[in-house]
């Protein structure tokens, strides 16, 4: 009998869900991962915290928090300031949930159960407004990692599903609107769907999440469920995939065993030898077992940081770097030679990026500089066919060396 006791957090968190709708043994695992280490979080994780409590303030009291610039905020083990970058970020999220008509809840807490086999699940929406007839759930991704998009979003579907439960009859909703706020990637994605085609996704959260409710659920990676997976370093469900991979391209009848025997990559050919087809099948994994590689990496290096010793690897030093003992007596030694500071100290122009903080922490409007600004298409990148960007053209005529 598994016993959990998750201090008060859902089993079935929303945030997690693309991990436990595709892989039904993740859920079980992560949990107890998560009982028996904790969750130290990341430096980034404590900035989205404290970004989150800065915009609750906000939309509550209808002020601009600017009385909490210069304050520190201790989030587990960081200690994250408030200063003015983050509160321009913020105001783009605020003014964006603003601006629209109804009844506005934040940060308000949502109950899902009825989508899962155990009671008391909730999760905590960061934006609803409800008005006649229409659904608008907002939510603000703080961090600067990758895109995070509205259309299908698993994490927010379930809350939207959690608010007609419980006011459908109230307002009587036809459309629902789901936002993506990431500020700092000037990113605002919307994605329009009805009630009918969230109930449908909501049966299929049912099925999944009484799979996952299963002792014996099986694993089973994606490259999306795989990414905030707690235990993928451990995973034998990965190593499986790596596996049934090499088997797929190189027609290889392979086992666990060559794993042991130290055979398992010894089939691998160059990567030219491949056919296209070959090629693209790797592709297709390649994010997953590069994520899984990482992670069995960062395991061992965490149990060897601690003292731990493994049989064919040891922790060394890094490459040695360079760096000044006294940068300002290197200054005064280098004019004592009749050199002048940009001789030996060049300066260039800051970054756009660099110069939009500059104009926001001396209080000056960033978007004056857009007329300087040029757009350079950036270098083209493989991505699946489902990508919702535009297929590159090689007659873009872009020099990406330049």
């Amino acid at each position: 009998m598994i016993e959990l006791n998750l201090n008060g957090h859902s089993v079935f968190s929303p945030s997690a869900s693309e991990m436990w709708l595709n892989c039904s043994g993740s859920l079980f695992a992560n949990a107890v991962a998560r009982q028996q280490e904790g969750d130290s979080g990341s430096s980034a994780a404590a900035e989205g915290t404290v970004a989150h409590a800065l915009a609750e303030e906000w939309l509550k009291t209808g002020k601009k928090p600017t009385h909490r610039i210069g304050e520190v905020e201790k989030i587990g083990e960081y200690e994250i300031e408030i200063d003015n970058e983050m509160l321009e970020y913020v105001a783009e999220y605020v003014a964006w949930c603003n601006n629209q008509e109804g009844d506005k809840f934040v940060e308000v807490r949502v109950d899902f159960s009825h989508l899962t086999p155990v009671p008391e699940q909730r999760g905590t929406a960061d934006h609803v407004c409800c008005a006649n007839g229409k659904l608008t759930i907002t939510d603000l991704k703080y961090g600067l990692g990758v895109k995070v998009y509205a259309e299908r979003n698993t994490q927010l579907q379930i809350y939207a599903l959690a608010v007609l439960d419980e006011f459908d009859l109230k307002y009587d909703f036809h459309e629902v609107e789901i936002r993506i706020c990431q500020p700092r990637l000037h990113h605002f994605d919307t994605w329009t769907t009805t009630p009918d085609e969230l109930y449908r996704f909501g049966e299929y959260v049912k099925a999944r999440a009484q799979a996952a409710w299963q002792p014996d659920a099986p694993r089973t990676p994606t490259e999306k469920g795989c990414l905030w997976c707690k235990v993928k370093s451990k995973c034998p469900a990965k190593v499986a995939e790596v596996e049934a991979m090499l088997d797929d391209v190189f027609n290889e009848d392979l086992s666990m065993q060559r794993l042991d025997e130290g055979k398992f990559f010894e089939i691998i050919h160059e990567p030219k030898e491949l056919s296209r087809e070959q090629q693209e099948k790797v592709m297709a994994k390649a994010k997953t077992i590069r994520a899984f590689l990482d992670a069995v990496e960062s395991e061992l290096f965490d149990y060897a940081i601690h003292g731990g010793k493994l049989a064919e690897y040891k922790l060394v030093a890094g490459r040695t770097t360079r760096k000044w003992a006294d940068e300002q007596a290197v200054r005064d030694y280098m004019v004592s030679l009749g050199m002048t500071p940009d001789d030996f100290e060049p300066r260039s122009l800051l970054s756009v990026a660099q110069m939009e903080k500059l104009c926001k922490k001396g209080g000056v409007k960033a978007a004056d500089l857009l007329t300087f600004v040029q757009d350079r298409q950036g270098k083209p990148t493989l991505a699946p066919i489902s990508d919702k960007r535009a297929e590159w053209s090689p007659d873009a005529g872009i020099d990406w060396e330049s």
